[in-house]
Protein backbone atom coordinates (compact mmCIF):
# COMPACT_ATOMS: atom_id res chain seq x y z
CA UNK A 1 0.00 0.00 0.00
CA UNK A 2 1.50 3.55 -0.94
CA UNK A 3 1.61 6.54 1.18
CA UNK A 4 -1.36 8.81 0.61
CA UNK A 5 0.59 11.76 0.14
CA UNK A 6 3.02 10.31 -2.43
CA UNK A 7 0.03 9.05 -4.04
CA UNK A 8 -2.44 12.15 -4.57
CA UNK A 9 0.64 14.16 -5.69
CA UNK A 10 1.17 11.55 -8.89
CA UNK A 11 -2.58 12.04 -9.07
CA UNK A 12 -2.50 15.63 -9.16
CA UNK A 13 0.23 15.40 -11.51
CA UNK A 14 2.83 17.72 -8.91
CA UNK A 15 5.27 15.52 -7.45
CA UNK A 16 8.36 17.21 -6.58
CA UNK A 17 11.23 15.00 -6.72
CA UNK A 18 12.26 16.88 -3.10
CA UNK A 19 9.37 16.37 -1.70
CA UNK A 20 9.04 12.56 -2.84
CA UNK A 21 12.58 11.97 -1.90
CA UNK A 22 12.08 13.77 1.22
CA UNK A 23 9.03 11.33 2.33
CA UNK A 24 10.35 8.07 1.19
CA UNK A 25 13.52 8.99 3.45
CA UNK A 26 11.01 9.90 6.19
CA UNK A 27 9.15 6.69 5.79
CA UNK A 28 11.36 4.26 4.02
CA UNK A 29 9.34 0.88 4.29
CA UNK A 30 7.03 3.08 1.65
CA UNK A 31 10.32 3.10 -0.74
CA UNK A 32 9.67 -0.62 -2.49
CA UNK A 33 5.72 0.22 -2.95
CA UNK A 34 6.39 3.57 -4.52
CA UNK A 35 9.12 1.96 -6.94
CA UNK A 36 6.80 -0.78 -7.96
CA UNK A 37 3.54 1.15 -8.51
CA UNK A 38 5.63 3.24 -10.64
CA UNK A 39 6.71 0.17 -12.40
CA UNK A 40 10.38 1.00 -11.72
CA UNK A 41 13.21 -1.51 -10.84
CA UNK A 42 15.38 -0.16 -8.75
CA UNK A 43 18.74 -0.24 -9.66
CA UNK A 44 21.66 -1.35 -7.26
CA UNK A 45 25.21 -0.33 -7.17
CA UNK A 46 28.62 -1.14 -5.53
CA UNK A 47 30.43 1.81 -3.28
CA UNK A 48 32.81 1.79 -5.64
CA UNK A 49 30.82 2.23 -8.64
CA UNK A 50 28.91 5.55 -7.33
CA UNK A 51 31.95 7.02 -6.52
CA UNK A 52 33.73 6.56 -9.78
CA UNK A 53 30.98 7.63 -11.81
CA UNK A 54 30.44 10.51 -9.68
CA UNK A 55 34.05 11.82 -10.22
CA UNK A 56 33.91 12.87 -13.84
CA UNK A 57 31.86 12.43 -16.59
CA UNK A 58 33.54 11.19 -20.03
CA UNK A 59 32.59 11.97 -23.57
CA UNK A 60 33.77 10.53 -26.50
CA UNK A 61 34.52 11.97 -28.90
CA UNK A 62 35.37 14.82 -26.35
CA UNK A 63 32.87 17.69 -26.08
CA UNK A 64 35.83 20.20 -27.55
CA UNK A 65 36.02 17.74 -30.43
CA UNK A 66 32.26 17.08 -31.16
CA UNK A 67 31.79 21.34 -30.61
CA UNK A 68 34.59 21.86 -33.63
CA UNK A 69 33.31 18.68 -35.69
CA UNK A 70 29.88 20.43 -35.65
CA UNK A 71 30.87 24.10 -36.27
CA UNK A 72 32.71 22.22 -39.12
CA UNK A 73 29.59 20.46 -41.06
CA UNK A 74 27.47 23.25 -40.31
CA UNK A 75 30.67 25.80 -42.54
CA UNK A 76 30.22 22.91 -45.10
CA UNK A 77 26.40 22.30 -45.37
CA UNK A 78 26.08 26.27 -46.32
CA UNK A 79 29.14 26.34 -48.60
CA UNK A 80 31.37 28.36 -46.59
CA UNK A 81 34.62 29.18 -47.95
CA UNK A 82 35.68 32.21 -45.36
CA UNK A 83 35.22 31.75 -41.71
CA UNK A 84 35.30 34.05 -38.75
CA UNK A 85 35.80 33.04 -35.60
CA UNK A 86 34.93 35.40 -32.96
CA UNK A 87 36.27 35.08 -29.40
CA UNK A 88 38.65 33.04 -31.07
CA UNK A 89 41.04 33.03 -28.16
CA UNK A 90 43.98 30.87 -28.78
CA UNK A 91 42.72 29.65 -32.11
CA UNK A 92 41.32 26.30 -31.24
CA UNK A 93 38.68 26.44 -34.34
CA UNK A 94 41.13 27.70 -36.28
CA UNK A 95 43.85 25.25 -35.81
CA UNK A 96 40.68 22.91 -36.83
CA UNK A 97 39.73 24.85 -39.80
CA UNK A 98 43.34 24.77 -41.24
CA UNK A 99 43.06 21.12 -42.47
CA UNK A 100 41.67 21.13 -45.95
CA UNK A 101 38.61 18.30 -46.22
CA UNK A 102 37.76 16.88 -49.33
CA UNK A 103 34.51 18.78 -49.62
CA UNK A 104 33.09 20.51 -52.72
CA UNK A 105 33.59 23.64 -50.99
CA UNK A 106 36.60 24.00 -49.12
CA UNK A 107 37.96 26.90 -46.62
CA UNK A 108 39.93 29.40 -48.13
CA UNK A 109 39.83 32.33 -45.76
CA UNK A 110 39.91 31.91 -42.04
CA UNK A 111 40.01 34.99 -39.95
CA UNK A 112 40.47 35.34 -35.70
CA UNK A 113 39.06 38.11 -33.44
CA UNK A 114 39.55 38.12 -29.71
CA UNK A 115 40.10 40.94 -27.36
CA UNK A 116 43.11 39.65 -25.16
CA UNK A 117 46.30 40.21 -26.98
CA UNK A 118 48.30 37.42 -25.51
CA UNK A 119 45.81 34.74 -26.43
CA UNK A 120 46.17 36.19 -30.51
CA UNK A 121 50.19 36.01 -30.58
CA UNK A 122 49.17 31.74 -29.80
CA UNK A 123 46.55 31.83 -32.15
CA UNK A 124 49.02 33.16 -34.64
CA UNK A 125 50.97 30.10 -33.97
CA UNK A 126 48.37 27.46 -33.85
CA UNK A 127 46.65 28.46 -36.66
CA UNK A 128 49.57 27.63 -39.09
CA UNK A 129 49.44 25.09 -40.99
CA UNK A 130 51.82 22.52 -40.14
CA UNK A 131 54.61 21.29 -42.07
CA UNK A 132 55.72 17.46 -42.74
CA UNK A 133 57.80 16.05 -45.31
CA UNK A 134 55.80 15.79 -47.84
CA UNK A 135 55.09 19.53 -47.61
CA UNK A 136 52.69 22.07 -45.61
CA UNK A 137 49.79 20.50 -44.77
CA UNK A 138 48.93 18.71 -47.77
CA UNK A 139 46.74 21.11 -49.14
CA UNK A 140 45.66 21.72 -52.17
CA UNK A 141 43.72 25.14 -52.34
CA UNK A 142 45.67 28.43 -50.60
CA UNK A 143 44.66 29.47 -46.97
CA UNK A 144 44.73 33.31 -46.07
CA UNK A 145 44.73 33.32 -42.40
CA UNK A 146 43.82 36.87 -40.37
CA UNK A 147 44.27 37.55 -36.88
CA UNK A 148 42.39 40.57 -35.59
CA UNK A 149 42.88 42.31 -31.98
CA UNK A 150 38.98 43.22 -31.43
CA UNK A 151 35.84 42.21 -30.50
CA UNK A 152 32.52 41.79 -32.03
CA UNK A 153 31.17 44.96 -30.61
CA UNK A 154 33.25 47.01 -32.10
CA UNK A 155 32.34 48.01 -36.12
CA UNK A 156 35.51 46.86 -38.04
CA UNK A 157 35.43 46.90 -41.95
CA UNK A 158 38.41 44.05 -42.02
CA UNK A 159 35.76 41.82 -40.55
CA UNK A 160 33.33 41.74 -43.52
CA UNK A 161 32.80 39.73 -46.46
CA UNK A 162 32.84 36.19 -44.62
CA UNK A 163 30.38 33.44 -45.58
CA UNK A 164 29.98 32.24 -42.02
CA UNK A 165 30.69 33.46 -38.36
CA UNK A 166 31.77 30.98 -35.41
CA UNK A 167 31.53 31.49 -31.72
CA UNK A 168 32.18 28.85 -29.70
CA UNK A 169 32.63 28.53 -26.19
CA UNK A 170 33.08 32.48 -25.37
Amino acid sequence: MSSPGIENRIRSGTPTPAETGKELQEQPEQQDSYVSELGLKEVEQEEDEEEEIGEEARFFPPLWQQRRRLAQSIIEDHHATSVIDFGCGEGALLSFLVWETLGEFPITRIAGVDMDASRLEIAAETSQPQHFELGPNLRVHELSIEIYHGSVADPDLRMVGFDALACLEV
